[in-house]
């Protein structure tokens, strides 16, 4: 039974091949915690409704916006692994940029205080 042999073999290289392709394209997740740093308050306090974009500088894509939640958490989901600029703007307006720095996907950044 050369054949079945053969066919066997073939199949299972096949697997290989495009479950070692998968693990070339995973996607990876990034997520971060913004907060104000309030005067009036002795710690600081979480920023709702800010939007957080993603730029990949070498492409020029950008990704987003996410919103932060009421806990000023955001999320990226399904991302290629990479360096990308973090960008945070209080509105759609471009003008209202608050926040940028560079940051490495996947990751967690520690939580951002702005003052």
């Amino acid at each position: 039974m050369p054949g079945r042999r053969s066919l066997s073999a073939m199949l299972t290289t096949c697997v290989l091949l495009v479950a070692g392709v998968g693990a070339l394209a995973q996607k990876v997740s990034f997520s971060g915690t913004l907060y104000q740093y309030r005067s009036d308050r002795d710690h600081p306090t979480p920023i709702p409704n800010l939007r957080v974009f993603l730029l990949e500088p070498s492409s020029g894509k950008w990704t987003g916006p996410v919103l932060t939640d009421s806990y000023g958490r955001f999320a990226f989901y399904d991302l290629q692994a990479g360096r990308y600029v973090l960008k945070i703007y209080r509105s759609a307006d471009t003008r209202s940029l608050v926040w940028q720095q560079e940051a490495a996907v996947p990751g967690q950044l520690p939580p951002i205080v702005l003052r």
